[in-house]
């Protein structure tokens, strides 16, 4: 790595050092210059005083003879002291009366110190006054040259303590610092192999050492953490904020067909396709700083197709005190096996729920076929009696067997809900509709001392985003243990039955609204011990015969995979109440609210040709007559090589093809396989309605994605068949 501030702590630490002994030098120059000052300030008041004292000794005699040439004398004779510039000498009416000079006096006056003398006789009189112009400037300049030496003699001194400063420095601090810092980039790149030299005994020689115990640490650290990574059953990718690869996995290397070494570095998009699908999830993790969990992905790429994988993308940041965000860990669980094996704990106890209701579905179910063998007898004896049917009576005996009918299909409905596949795509879910699907299937099994009620406020309709087959799964499950309580789980001695009361409402927690179904009873109650358990794999106070143990774990799991909650409370011998509370969906806005289809019975279709295929002549026939209650051109046939033969015969006029899904030989799924593959039917455009009694049927499925396709469920009847045509022509 390029070192930009190379030396920078020397020179830093070396001018520190500099700057406090210049400070140093330049307080003591300035106290010489001071002592220097003070010392040539004494000296001349010093050489002042003995010229005075002399200068009067020389004139004052003369001057009191009025000796003006001896004044004049001893003036000039006091000139030949150097420092003496001039002497004006007045008598003591202040008249001038000698004035001398130094030859060499330049009349300079920087350096020259004036001083006037008062001339005092021996008796105390004045006689005379005198000015003596002193020059100092030898004093001065020889002052000076002392300063300048001393001045760069410091300097020099100052230049060659700093240059051996900074030798020393460089020598014994910075050139470690710079081997340390090398060595901090070389393992901040991923080489933790490197290692500093001890070249000294001291606080550097300790330092090296302790880095190298650490970077020996660090490196034994990262290979277990790397080890550890490696090994997790979980794909972990990391990647930073550009999305660029920065850890890969052993997992993820098994999961992708791709070495880290070939990945790292490189936009996560350029590694896999696979991540374009989240693209959206990872950028609003980076934008929220919040982690995000993509529940049950089903994978449709072809190297993973029909898996299901977990998908976590969790922010990773800094360890500093500005807490950056550094990258994103994306952590990737395969749960298809984990879903297989709820599915197959699902279906067990799907069917442990048809085998408490098997016996109370059929009771229902000959009751249906009681009430429809009754009428149609007293229709036959009429007949055969030649007894004269009214209207009236006629219209009696279909309305019963219209309701009987459709009685028994809700019931064969019903018991089909009960064995779908496991749904893991989740959709808007009316919690009301799931209960009153859940009640008529209860309503057709339980025993009748257990009384039914649903309390809802028809003003509130409540959603919630999830799986319909599961919720209803979770409130079956409820409704047959609340069943269990009030009838074969209580003693002999006591009356069976109670009341079953299913309400739902809403509540606000923790900021957040729910949506709550509460199953209520007033059975045997569970004991407060059991209460820990009840959720428990195989936990059941049941006898094993009627019970798997797996219904209340079957629930918790639902709930739990819908974000919410249970609540249990219980009281031996008064009933149990339990809540399911799941986070209600807001975005709903009269969603999937249709309003019912005005059917045409009347509507003709004179000129359409349709041909049929069912292995049920009776089903057949009454299609038949259907088609051509409406004018419709009928060819019907029962054997699959005849239906072949009859449409190749047929081709060009018919107008609608009607297939039974489920026929001995060859089925209608394969039969427009065949079509489609021979005739090109669907880009002719020719309608097709399949004929099935199983409406969770893969083949149904996926054939309804498919165009032209509809679907007729039994049982029909002629108002359903119409709707249908209605649609299509």
């Amino acid at each position: 790595m390029k070192k930009k501030y190379k030396n920078k702590i020397s020179f830093q630490l070396t001018l520190y050092i500099i700057i406090s002994i210049g400070v140093f030098l330049l307080i003591a120059i300035t106290l010489i210059s001071l002592f220097l000052d003070r010392f040539y300030e004494n000296q001349k008041h010093s050489v002042e005083n003995k010229l005075t004292t002399l200068f009067i000794s020389l004139i004052t005699p003369s001057l009191e003879r009025y000796d003006y040439y001896g004044v004049e004398k001893n003036c000039q004779k006091f000139l030949s002291e150097e420092v003496v510039s001039y002497v004006y000498i007045y008598d003591d009416s202040g008249f001038l009366i000698n004035q001398s000079y130094r030859e060499k006096f330049s009349g300079l006056s920087v350096f020259i110190d004036e001083v006037n003398i008062p001339i005092i006789s021996d008796n105390k009189q004045k006689i005379g006054e005198a000015k003596i112009g002193y020059n100092f400037s030898t004093f001065f300049y020889s002052q000076l040259k002392i300063k300048i030496a001393l001045f760069l003699t410091i300097v020099v001194l100052l230049f060659s303590i700093s240059f051996t400063i900074i030798f020393i420095i460089s020598k014994n601090l910075s050139n470690p610092l710079e081997q340390l810092l090398f060595s901090i980039n070389k393992i901040t790149s991923g080489d933790y192999s490197y290692r500093l030299e001890v070249n000294s005994n001291d606080e550097i020689g300790d330092i090296s050492s302790a880095f190298n115990s650490m970077t020996v640490k660090l490196n034994s650290v990262i290979s277990l953490i790397n080890g550890i990574v490696d090994n997790l059953p979980n794909a972990i990718i990391l990647i930073n904020k550009e999305f660029r690869v920065s850890l890969w996995n052993k997992m993820a290397e098994k999961l992708f067909f791709v070495e880290s070494n070939l990945c790292l570095n490189k936009l996560i998009y350029e590694v896999d396709s696979y991540f374009i699908e989240i693209e959206n999830e990872i950028s609003s993790v980076i934008n929220k700083l919040e982690p995000k969990v993509i529940e049950q992905k089903v994978i449709e790429l072809d190297k993973w197709k029909d898996k299901i994988h977990t998908i976590s993308l969790i922010p990773l940041f800094s360890m500093d005190y500005e807490n950056n965000l550094e990258g994103i860990i994306i952590k990737i669980d395969d749960e298809t096996e984990n879903v297989k094996k709820v599915d197959m704990i699902n279906k067990m106890q799907r069917m442990e729920s048809i085998q408490h209701l098997g016996a109370g579905i059929a009771h229902d179910f000959n009751n249906i076929l009681g009430t429809i063998t009754g009428t149609i007898s007293l229709m036959d004896n009429d007949i055969k009696n030649e007894n004269k049917i009214s209207k009236e009576e006629l219209e009696e005996y279909i309305d019963i067997l219209k309701l009987t009918t459709q009685k028994a299909s809700l019931v064969v409905n019903q018991l089909s809900s009960l064995t779908k596949k496991n749904e893991t795509r989740f959709s808007i879910v009316d919690l009301t509709k799931c209960i009153e699907n859940v009640i008529k299937i209860c309503e057709h099994s339980f025993d009748k001392s257990v009384e039914i009620s649903f309390n809802s406020d028809p003003e509130i309709n409540l959603y919630i985003y999830g799986s319909e087959t599961q919720i209803e799964q979770a409130i079956l499950n409820l409704c047959i243990n609340s069943y269990h309580a009030m009838t074969i789980m209580k003693k002999e001695n006591e009356k069976k039955g109670g009341q079953l009361l299913i309400s739902i409402n809403k509540l606000e927690k923790d900021n957040k609204e729910y949506a709550y179904v509460s199953i209520k009873d007033n059975g045997v109650g569970i004991p407060k011990e059991n209460l820990n358990k009840i959720f428990d794999p195989f936990f059941s106070t049941k006898e094993k015969a009627t019970s798997s143990g797996l219904g209340l774990t079957m629930v918790y799991n639902i709930v739990e995979s819908h974000k919410g909650f249970i609540e249990v409370i219980s009281e031996v011998e008064i009933g149990t109440e339990i809540k399911l509370y799941f986070p209600i969906y807001k975005k709903i806005e009269n969603e999937g609210l249709i309003e019912e289809e005005k059917i045409s019975i009347n509507k003709k279709f004179k000129g359409k040709r349709a041909i049929i295929i069912d292995d049920e002549d009776n089903l057949r026939k009454v299609l038949q007559q259907i088609l051509e209650k409406v004018d419709f051109n009928v060819y019907e046939v029962k054997d699959p090589q005849n239906f072949i033969e009859t449409y190749e015969t047929y081709k060009n006029e018919i107008s609608l093809i009607i297939l039974d899904l489920i026929m001995p030989k060859i089925s209608g799924y394969e039969l427009y396989k065949i079509l489609e593959e021979k005739y090109n039917i669907k880009n002719k455009d020719i309608p097709v309605i399949l004929t099935t009694g199983l409406s969770n049927d893969e083949r149904v499925l996926e054939l309804s994605r498919e165009k032209n396709i509809y679907f007729l469920f039994k049982p029909y009847s002629m108002e359903d068949l119409i709707k249908i045509l209605n649609k299509i022509f």
